[in-house]
């Protein structure tokens, strides 16, 4: 069915709405669907007091929703939202979106997003773009697998592991983010730098937690960390302990294009390399040390190892 009218005030259903097309200029409080699904929708509203108070289905959301204007609410109860979401016009901020299940959306959101309260699974490899802050993401039942993207600050974000094709990008600060699992993606603030990110599971080979134009303040790893951790400006905390089954092992790389406070390490390093472009302040290894290099462009503080240095052991550069 396609419907064009001018104000859309409540659409209300008790089982399954499906196959609709609705253009409006006005705001529309309600769209529901009680105890079924919301599919193959086609949600335009456009007009100088569009608004889209509150969408929400027991079942499943799919389609695509269009708003000139903020979105209060985006709830599906025990199902999937695999939709195309778009806000436009300068006000498109989103209060609040809840899943039952996964979120397999693709967004671009003129506006921020206060929270994601996701059921399992965030994002299937799709693009979500948030054009002002994100004050909270809850996916830690699931995995993170979006392609994020935040034009200003990420305040919180807790996920059960960030998959391969995932990334959390800002062009601020990245206040704090929890992940338990493994990180095999990539973290990367592009200005503001990041505060503070715990990972109880592995930093993968392949995972990635940089900052460009900013520094990094903590970094507490509860595993082996394999992958690549940078930053443009100092890095003043880096902890790898044992955790999640895993005896906290160093290979990968550490690296600032300032200074580095300190690293701590609390099982073996083998092929790891921690580079400072000025002062190491201190690297304190627990367990035996392979192949390893540690340097700084001015100064090295204090390297300690606890362990056995192996064959090849420690490369200090200076």
């Amino acid at each position: 069915s396609q419907f064009n009218v001018g104000t859309a005030d409540r659409i209300q259903a008790q089982n399954d709405i499906a196959r609709l097309t609705l253009n409006a200029a006005g705001p529309t409080k309600k769209f529901i669907s009680k105890s079924g699904s919301i599919t193959r929708l086609d949600l335009i509203l456009d007009g100088p007091d569009a608004e889209l108070k509150k969408i929400e289905a027991a079942g499943n959301i799919t389609g695509s929703i269009q708003v000139s204007g903020p979105i209060g609410q985006m709830r599906t109860k025990t199902g999937d939202l695999v939709a195309s979401i778009r806000t436009f016009s300068g006000d498109g901020n989103i209060k609040k979106i809840q899943t039952g299940r996964d979120l397999l959306s693709t967004m671009d959101i003129d506006g921020g997003v206060s929270q994601f309260k996701i059921g399992r699974n965030f994002g299937s490899g799709g693009r979500v773009l948030i054009n002002g802050p994100v004050k909270k993401i809850d996916t830690t039942k699931g995995t993170f697998n979006a392609q994020l993207f935040v034009a200003v600050q990420l305040s919180n974000m807790f996920a059960g592991g960030l998959g391969s094709s995932a990334s959390v990008t800002t062009e601020d600060n990245i206040k704090s983010i929890t992940i338990n699992g493994t990180l095999d993606g990539s973290i990367i603030s592009h200005a503001g730098g990041i505060t503070k990110l715990i990972l109880n599971g592995m930093l993968d080979s392949a995972g990635q937690i940089k900052a460009f134009e900013a520094g990094i303040k903590g970094i507490t790893i509860n595993g082996d960390a394999d992958g690549t951790i940078f930053a443009d400006q100092e890095i003043t905390k880096v902890d790898i302990k044992s955790g999640s089954g895993m005896a906290g092992d160093f290979t990968g790389t550490i690296q600032s294009a300032d200074s580095i406070k300190s690293v701590s390490v609390a099982g073996a390093a083998t092929g790891a390399y921690v580079q400072a472009l000025h002062t190491l302040e201190k690297f304190i290894l627990s367990g035996s040390v392979t192949n390893t290099i540690i340097g700084a462009g001015d100064l090295i503080k204090l390297v300690q190892i606890n362990g056995l240095a192996k064959k090849q052991g420690v490369k200090l550069q200076h």
